[in-house]
């Protein structure tokens, strides 16, 4: 994400989880596919957002908070919280209590949430050296923590223990299906936006799926990956064209956010339907993306613009 820079030479990456307080839901029951149920919402809610500078270093590093309105989605005044280097990612865990976020030349900050005021607090032994930067993500349970391709354990002290790196999957943008059983990363295979691994919940190892079908023969560049609470669709967004390849340059080319069906047996996936805007004109065209726990609405930022979704769940 190092590329993403915005007119006013700032970068901005959205946090892959909204996080609040006090959510009900989510127990081990869950329903019949093995997923938990979307939380009940009983408190505020919070959206966090990295942003930094490409170089030369012309503009603030900072990591934003954003207190949302879980009724309308709309996002309020955000607070600022300084950093020393550019975020280059920002996390949160899936029970809303734990914020992570990768710092150029810095390594991994790994912050407990006040769920009543969004305000953050450092674990022990933050932050923690990374010999990368770039993509992360966790396992549902919050017992693996990934870097790029790098796998971590995590105690329940929030200590981050390095297990091998590299894993050579999970290099780009990923996300992690509710029911623990699969990632879905942003890949660049011919044909495919989105690749598929299955995870191993004793030691937290991938493993490659291969998908049947040729779902996106026009993309030119993967950007980032949602998985809907329901497990049922996975959300991935990147820069399309009409022509593959397509000629350049070319007036045809755009952001997309693009929904996918997943077949959660095998784990494939199928095209389901797709919404593409313009590209705004002189910005690198990349589209981070963020779901709220309860799957109403999606969050999309450009290095200009956040974009709100609402979902229909069906």
């Amino acid at each position: 994400m190092n590329r993403v820079q915005s007119l006013w030479s700032r970068r901005i990456l959205l946090a892959a989880l909204i996080l609040l307080q006090a959510c009900g839901g989510g127990g081990s029951k869950g329903s019949s596919n093995g997923i938990p149920p979307p939380p009940v919402l009983t408190g505020p809610e919070f959206l966090y957002v990295g942003a930094g500078n490409n170089s030369p270093a012309t503009g603030p590093t900072e990591l934003l908070m954003f207190p949302i309105d879980f009724n309308t989605g709309a996002l309020g005044a955000p607070t600022t919280i300084p950093a020393k280097g550019s975020i280059l990612g920002t996390l949160g865990d899936p029970f809303g209590q734990v914020l992570y976020t990768t710092e150029e030349g810095v390594g991994i900050h790994e912050y407990s949430i006040n769920g009543s005021t969004g305000g953050l607090t450092e674990f022990s032994g933050s932050p923690f050296a990374a010999g990368v930067n770039g993509n992360i993500y966790t396992d549902t349970q919050n017992k693996f923590f990934y870097i790029s391709s790098c796998l971590y354990t995590r105690s329940s002290t929030g200590m981050l223990t390095l297990v091998v790196c590299p894993i050579e999957i999970g290099t780009l943008k990923s996300a992690v299906d509710p029911g623990n059983k699969f990632i879905f990363d942003a890949c660049a295979q011919r044909g495919l936006v989105t690749c598929v691994d299955s995870i191993d919940p004793t030691n937290g190892i991938l493993a490659r799926i291969n998908q049947s079908n040729e779902v996106f023969p026009n993309f030119l560049n993967p950007e980032d990956e949602a998985v809907h609470p329901s497990g049922n669709f996975v959300y991935t967004s990147g820069i399309f064209s009409a022509f593959a390849p397509p000629p350049l340059p070319s007036p045809d080319v755009h952001l997309e956010v693009a929904v996918l069906s997943l077949d959660r047996t095998s784990g494939q996936l199928s095209i389901t339907a797709r919404t593409g805007f313009p590209a705004v004109p002189g910005v690198p065209a990349v589209l981070i993306m963020a779901l709220d726990p309860t799957g109403k609405f999606l969050y999309a930022a450009d290095p200009v613009n956040i974009y709100a979704f609402s979902i229909n769940a069906a």
